[in-house]
């Protein structure tokens, strides 16, 4: 995990959240629901509760079922997640 010392960044994807800290982040996602509408609201206060200070950052996808997949592969065709989908259904460009 990369970051400065004490800082997390967090960022509201479509369903849970990116993390990203220089600390020791094995905690940060205890009693954290995951793929849920408040996650992100969750995380932070865990984080907060471990004394780490919170950011947010840009929006991200995830890419939690088919469709997702599809769409991220379709936008961003360099990533690997679309190389994998085109194996699937090369029809997506």
């Amino acid at each position: 995990m990369l970051g400065r010392q004490g800082v997390a960044s967090l960022g509201t994807n479509v369903a849970p959240t990116a993390l990203r800290a220089a600390s020791d982040a094995g905690a940060a996602f205890d009693g954290v629901p995951m793929s849920e509408d408040d996650t992100a609201d969750h995380q932070a206060r865990r984080l907060t509760e471990l004394g780490l200070r919170t950011a947010e950052v840009r929006t991200l996808r995830d890419i939690d079922h088919w469709d997702d997949a599809v769409d991220i592969a379709s936008t961003h065709p360099h990533l690997r997640a679309a190389a994998a989908v085109r194996r699937v259904l090369p029809t997506v460009s």
